[in-house]
């Protein structure tokens, strides 16, 4: 009975990582690529094995929407391929935490619009795609926290109008 139990614990603090919840509940195919980065199943993905990752690619994986906290505990993510998916929306805090992110690709979604604080603490982006969506506006000052951004694609969207209030 006491193994039962001390297996029991042992085995729900694996899929745990503190801080940052199940890694097993986090969207399917994001769990997939998670996995294959570190070699081994989300019930054994530890807070260090998060943070040595540097890229994902998540592209042509017919994701329609994402969870907050998809993300979490990857603070050495340098890429984040996410084109060419059936994304609609894009939560505030989608990318909160991801503060080493340089390159992040969003074309070939079905974005509308994206919160106003979307890109906000991705102080070192250089280059971010969002062509081929259906973005419609933006909202001012949406890529003013990106101050490394260096290479914007928005082509290919509804867009009538892009100011400097944006930047």
């Amino acid at each position: 009975m006491i193994f039962f139990r001390f297996a029991f614990l042992i085995s729900a603090l694996a899929i745990t990582v503190p801080g940052y919840g199940s890694i097993c509940e986090r969207t399917k195919d994001v769990v997939d690529a998670l996995e294959s980065a570190v070699l081994k199943d989300c019930h054994s993905i530890a807070a260090s094995d998060l943070a040595l990752i540097a890229g994902l690619k998540l592209s042509k994986k017919m994701i329609s929407h994402l969870k907050d906290g998809d993300f979490d505990g990857l603070s050495s993510l340098d890429g984040l391929n996410l084109s060419n998916n059936h994304l609609t929306l894009l939560s505030e805090n989608i990318f909160r935490g991801l503060g080493s992110l340089s390159i992040l690709q969003l074309e070939g979604n079905q974005l509308v619009s994206l919160p106003e604080n979307t890109f906000d603490g991705l102080t070192t982006l250089k280059m971010l795609t969002l062509y081929d969506n259906q973005i419609k506006s933006l909202s001012e000052n949406i890529f003013c926290g990106s101050r490394s951004l260096v290479y914007l694609n928005l082509n290919h969207n509804s867009l009538n109008f892009i100011s400097h209030k944006h930047f």
